[in-house]
């Protein structure tokens, strides 16, 4: 019975040992451990993982009158180490009390369980972790049913003032069925109690709650129906939502879908639907299994489950049926579980064989383990007795035959990234069932009857006692893993394109290695052992290729580099060289090696003088390119002269030349630039500071003094002008010192007719209208202007054309 905890003292020796070489080494076993009581008939009917173990419970032979019944109940630590294990008198009145469920609360365990004979009540036994007794109670059902057969299903703790209790009941008489659903504290007292009736057998559709989930105020109860015809015929089944209010248990909505698949799977007279519910990180996933019995004298099996993914929202948006790839009428569904990443493993049952499959969060089968028993199996039904740890762990409690008797159960122990080796002790890999998307459709099924206050609260005392359970080790397989190094090359130029890893590890690690690349550069295209991989390069890449075990944080990574022959060397074109500066000429990152006319082995090299440069480069796939540059000194200069003087609020012109630009100056705001053309027109004398751009990076600097004077402010306009073309007098316009801020100028003849018109000062009239001359003659002229720090003035006159 202790052979387990020797085990762990085992481990915990090796942990000692490699914790010195390795923080993060993994050290566990798989293992089966048998337990076997003192008496042939005893079943465990549920068996399942609690916060700090595993409880268990179900019914026993009394040890002193095997024809009467006990109840069972028990606790194993994490790792399967029997802590307790009880059983409890026939409570009074002469029912045989046999256990179902249970649920964990604050410091007490809730057992569910019902009396198979007499007065038929659900009861619940309340006990402290230990298992010793703390109180018990059972519910009188007044809803005119007379002696009702009560099937307890489920027990749900939330808190000490909510607790759910799920029963199933038929009349004998009329085969009616009814669910009960219990809000109840934890002494037993009763919150709110409500009975949902469905049709009659034979006359339509008949319902039963299975589990319920809490979201916010609303619970969420999920059951199964059928669907009889007349000719007893199944014609359609599917599952239930029901949500009612959580303070009163008012119903709020109720939904339903018919899956054809379930008629399908439950064809043949005879079969049983199961149902369970799970909570995982994407939403609620519901599996519905089913051995069906023909009723033929060869007792075959079929063995098949339907799971149904629902989002945050209690939509569907999966449904997929696992079967065994060949049914051949004897294998047989013992048990499903899903964990909270939504993966799936299912157990079935053949012969001497269990045969444990296992689907990732996609539902896509990753693998299926094959474990020999050393008796008879015994084909039990869906039972809740797998447990299928997040961390990819699972413990099933498998049930054996011994002579016809119930007699043992063997609790089999899968660590996380477990590899298989013997066959015999704790399987190896096959192939045993497929997976099929299959379709639903809206249903609508409704409650016959719906009625409050049904339950009444009974206590009663019972005896809880110790009870003896063998243990032994059946097998256990260790594993050690606390090296990983990948060894292989980190560097490769296509089209060479294929490479091979291998693993160093310890010989004892017996977890699952697996290998994880950017699939988008690197495919492995095969793996002849676990720690040695082949691998195709699709394209250039710099990245990790890992590898790490299964369930363990020890990993390794190594950096690889992927490249493509690279492009021939471009050191840019013929460039200048600026006065003052130095050009880097980078032969570009990612060859090999580098060779510059100096013998320099850098990617860059920095000019100082004009003159031909060139470099050598070699590519990490042998390839060789050269290239080269010319420098040239500066082809223009950059200097500014202006001898003359303006008055004020005159421009100054500088021409420049042709392939400068981009054009600054200081100070910035008496200047422009247009048509290679700088025009400054400040009201002082002053010194502009002027840079300009020959190349990208080369700028060009000079200094021009521009000298104002303060000129008269005046305006003349003469009397007479004479437009004969001799160069001399020939336009009739205003003599302007200084500078304008408004002007207008305009000419009429003697019928009062404008002839000319400008505001350009220094344009004027040369003596033709339309491209006639006038002759010789007086006209009118009139002119309006405003000097800077001026009043705007007007003026009238006459003008005599002289030819």
């Amino acid at each position: 019975m202790k052979a387990l905890f020797f085990l762990f003292l085992l481990l915990l020796s090796f942990g000692s040992l490699f914790s010195q070489v390795n923080t993060n080494a993994c050290i566990d076993s798989s293992a089966r451990v048998r337990f076997t009581a003192p008496v042939n008939n005893w079943a465990i009917s549920n068996f399942k993982k609690s916060t700090t173990g595993f409880l268990f419970c179900g019914d026993v032979a009394n040890q002193q009158n095997s024809g009467v019944v006990d109840m069972f109940l028990g606790k194993t630590d994490s790792e399967g180490e029997l802590l307790w294990a009880k059983h409890a008198n026939r409570i009074p009145y002469g029912e045989q009390p046999i256990l179902y469920d249970w649920a964990e609360g604050n410091n007490n365990i809730y057992w569910l369980g019902n009396f198979d004979a007499g007065i038929n009540k659900a009861f619940v036994v309340k006990t402290d972790t230990s298992g010793n007794a703390a109180s018990s109670f059972y519910y009188n059902i007044n809803y005119g049913l007379g002696n009702p057969a009560i099937t307890p299903l489920k027990i749900k703790y939330f808190s000490d003032d909510e607790i759910y209790l799920l029963a199933h009941v038929a009349e004998y008489q009329s085969l009616s069925p009814y669910n009960f659903v219990i809000r109840f504290r934890s002494d037993g007292s009763i919150v709110w109690s409500k009975a949902f009736k469905t049709e009659k057998e034979y006359s339509g559709p008949r319902g039963v709650n299975v589990d319920l989930i809490k979201n916010a105020d609303r619970l969420i109860v999920f059951g199964t129906f059928m669907h009889y015809s007349l000719m007893n015929q199944i014609y359609q089944r599917g599952f239930i939502k029901t949500t009612l209010n959580e303070g009163d248990g008012q119903l709020i909505q109720t939904a339903s879908y018919a899956i054809p698949a379930l008629d399908q799977l439950l064809a043949n007279t005879g079969g049983m639907m199961f149902m369970k519910i799970f909570e995982t990180d994407k939403g609620i996933s519901l599996l519905f299994a089913a051995n069906d019995s023909p009723l033929f004298p060869q007792f075959s099996f079929t063995s098949k489950f339907i799971k149904v993914d629902l989002d945050s929202s209690f939509d569907i948006s999966k449904i997929i049926q696992v079967a065994p790839l060949t049914i051949d009428g004897t294998s047989r569904l013992t048990d499903v579980a899903i964990n909270r990443h939504n993966q799936t493993c299912v157990i079935i049952n053949k012969g001497m064989d269990f045969y444990h499959s296992f689907l990732n969060e996609q539902d896509s089968l990753i693998k299926t383990i094959k474990i020999k028993s050393s008796v008879r199996a015994i084909p039990l039904d869906y039972y809740n007795r797998l447990t299928y740890d997040n961390d990819g762990s699972i413990s099933y409690l498998m049930s054996y035959d011994d002579i016809a008797s119930f007699n043992r159960y063997e609790l089999l122990k899968l660590k996380a990234g477990w590899k298989s080796s013997e066959e015999e002790c704790m399987g190896k890999d096959t192939s045993f069932v497929a997976l099929s998307k299959i379709s639903c459709t809206p249903y609508n099924f409704s409650w016959l009857q719906i009625a409050d206050n049904i339950a009444q609260r009974q206590l009663f005392n019972i005896e809880v006692n110790d009870f003896t359970l063998q243990q032994e080790m059946v097998c256990t397989e260790k594993s050690i893993c606390e090296t990983i190094k990948i060894k292989g090359n980190s560097k490769f130029c296509l089209p060479n394109d294929t490479a091979t890893f291998t693993i160093y590890k310890n010989p004892l690690c017996n977890r699952k290695l697996n290998w994880a690349a950017d699939t988008t550069a690197v495919k492995i295209i095969s793996q002849p052992t676990d720690s040695t991989i082949h691998v195709k390069f699709l394209k250039p890449y710099a990245g990790y290729l890992k590898a790490f075990f299964e369930g363990c944080v020890l990993k390794d990574s190594l950096l690889i580099e992927i490249s493509n022959p690279k492009q021939p060397l471009s050191l840019g074109k013929d460039t200048m060289l600026c006065r003052g500066k130095t050009i880097t000429l980078d032969a570009g990152a990612g060859f090999k090696t580098y060779q510059w006319q100096n013998n320099s082995i850098n990617q860059t090299f920095t000019a100082t003088t004009p003159g031909l440069y060139f470099a050598e480069v070699t590519d990490s796939c042998g390839n060789i390119f050269r290239d080269s540059i010319l420098i040239k000194p500066m082809d223009v200069s950059f200097t500014l002269s202006y001898p003359r003087t303006i008055c004020q609020y005159d421009t100054a012109v500088l021409p420049v030349h042709p392939k400068l630009y981009d054009f600054t100056w200081s100070p910035s705001g008496d200047g422009l630039f247009h048509n290679n053309r700088l025009k400054f027109f400040p009201l002082t004398s002053t010194t502009f500071n002027v840079t300009a751009t020959r190349l990208a990076g080369c700028q060009l600097t000079d200094t021009v003094l521009i000298k104002v004077e303060n000129c008269p402010i005046y305006i003349y306009i003469p009397n007479a002008f004479t437009p004969n073309n001799d160069g001399n007098n020939d336009l009739f316009k205003p003599l302007i010192s200084g500078r304008t801020l408004s002007y207008r100028f305009n000419i009429y003849n003697r019928y009062g007719q404008l002839i000319f018109s400008s505001t350009e000062p220094g344009k004027g009239w040369d003596g033709s209208i339309g491209g006639l001359g006038q002759n010789t003659g007086s006209f009118i002229y009139t002119c309006s202007y405003r000097f800077i720090n001026q009043p705007e003035v007007f003026k009238k006159g006459t003008v005599l054309l002289v030819r």
